[in-house]
């Protein structure tokens, strides 16, 4: 796709929309064909697909460690409401 092609199904400005592009083909995630007067867009699948495993691995990353702390913080809870309970008693 043209860079004016892609820029018509966006209601962002067309130096926005080069930027964006340019940024994208910096990552490798776009490959720019030329043809006569005209660069086609194309997306780089692979590349894409690794970023979006690097994606799951850090959200997975996240997760665990949030969970880890959801742990710690629930038992800290505990221990908390049972000092609680033995100052009543």
């Amino acid at each position: 796709m043209t860079a004016t092609g892609i820029c018509e199904n966006f209601t962002v400005s067309h130096p926005a929309i080069s930027q964006h592009l340019k940024v994208l083909r910096e990552a490798n995630l776009l490959h720019v064909e030329k043809h006569a007067q005209q660069r086609l867009y194309k997306i780089n699948t692979g590349a894409v697909q690794e970023l979006e495993e690097w994606a799951r691995q850090i959200a997975d990353l996240w997760n665990q460690r949030f969970e880890a702390l959801d742990k710690v913080l629930a038992e800290e809870q505990l221990k908390e409401h049972t000092k609680k309970v033995r100052k009543n008693v």
